[in-house]
């Protein structure tokens, strides 16, 4: 075993102990753990000059919920440590990072690693404390990892798992890890084919709909949209246009450098759009179009429905993001509307509408990074039905085989 400190950010204090072991023993981990906060201490009570009993008493945590994150990589491991590190409204009162495809240099075994961070505040507050265990298994041997989460979490505490990464409907990992999980946190901007992972989620949900609750950070993301759309029509002048939409088009992000794409964010708006209004899709599916992607909606009561126009379309503008640029709404009738809601910077999205009450305004809503949306995420241990039936919907849309 390794202990090491490491260089950290002004006035942080870390440190670290790593090994490599057939198994991973649940007592040697909390040992470690304790024997590190202790340096820790010592470490305080050597700057502060306090005596060992106050230092003592500062390691004092509190308990929140325990997270559990897969990463493919160890790349994305220290992108996921540094995120959950940097937290710091909401946190984890420990972490532990599976790595799914580790170094083939371990000799079969697993690379154990632990470490504590203690981070102060700039208030005059108790410091910020990180506990943080990541395994790694030897490449394609993530079957290793199945047994490794539970024996070292804290104890009664909710367990969250996040899968920031494209491995959602194909990682043993996540299946194992499932009947632990009180929360799974997905993103599925990263997701390329939409067919496979859409309606993986959706069963999974439905399977076990008492007991896990989900997150999607694509879901997360669309929260301004979802309020600035509906807030069009909150005035009764603008609600009976909901019975005479026609057209509805959305633009979302193409898939940019970092693999992120705003399709699944565009999938779901549909799916929003279509289970709120009460819209049908009747064994059909997204088709290629020369706006991109198109598909054909039945409104209104059977027998006297009638049509709504769906159309996709990615785009290259970097506002749009990881998620989208444009949603407009088409009405007709004797007197035609259109509501549209565009993001103009990266800060703003913007507002318009012609219709009985017209509207041209600019609403704050600046995208949230990782960190943010992750903090968002581990507030919520209830389920959101609104995005279970959006997502229901959605699962079905795409076309099967084809990428982003």
């Amino acid at each position: 075993m390794a202990d090491g400190a490491v260089a950290e950010a002004p006035q942080a204090l870390v440190r670290e102990a790593w090994w490599q072991a057939a198994t991973v023993d649940s007592s040697a981990v909390n040992r470690t753990l304790q024997r590190l906060w202790s340096a820790i201490a010592e470490s305080r009570h050597r700057v502060a000059g306090r005596h060992r009993g106050a230092a003592d008493g500062a390691l004092m945590r509190t308990r929140t919920i325990n997270l559990i994150a897969i990463a493919d990589t160890a790349e994305d491991a220290d992108r996921i440590k540094q995120i959950v590190s940097a937290l710091s409204e909401f946190f984890p009162s420990r972490t532990v990072i599976l790595i799914r495809r580790g170094a083939s240099t371990f000799g079969g075994g697993l690379q154990v690693a632990v470490s504590v961070k203690e981070q102060p505040t700039s208030r005059a507050q108790a410091p910020i404390r990180f506990e943080t265990i990541t395994v790694a298994a030897p490449a394609d041997r993530e079957e290793l990892l199945g047994s490794v989460a539970s024996p070292v979490l804290v104890p009664e505490l909710p367990d969250f798992v996040w899968c920031p990464n494209t491995s959602i409907a194909d990682s043993t990992l996540l299946q194992e890890l499932l009947p632990i999980t009180d929360r799974l946190i997905v993103d599925t901007s990263l997701v390329q084919d939409p067919s496979t992972v859409l309606p993986f989620l959706a069963a999974t949900i439905a399977e076990d709909r008492d007991q896990l609750f989900l997150s999607d950070a694509a879901w997360t993301r669309l929260r301004p949209w979802r309020q600035t759309i509906a807030q069009f029509f909150d005035q009764t002048s603008t609600q009976p246009y909901l019975e005479r939409i026609e057209e509805v088009g959305v633009r979302y992000a193409a898939v940019g450098a970092d693999g992120r794409s705003g399709l699944t964010a565009g999938l779901l708006t549909a799916g929003w759009l279509a289970t709120r209004l009460g819209w049908r899709a009747p064994g059909e599916e997204l088709v290629r179009s020369r706006e991109g992607w198109k598909l054909t909606l039945r409104a209104g009561s059977r027998g006297r429905s009638r049509e709504v126009i769906m159309t996709l379309k990615a785009t290259d503008d970097p506002v749009a993001a990881t998620c989208l640029k444009s949603v407009a709404i088409e009405a007709g009738g004797d007197t035609p509307a259109i509501f549209r809601v565009e993001r103009v910077s990266e800060e703003g999205i913007a507002t318009t509408s012609d219709g009985p009450a017209p509207v041209s305004r600019i609403v704050y809503a600046r995208t949230p990074d990782d960190g943010r949306l992750l903090s968002m995420e581990l507030r919520e241990f209830g389920s959101d039905p609104i995005y279970e039936q959006a997502l229901a919907f959605a699962a079905n849309l795409w076309p099967e085989g084809v990428t982003a």
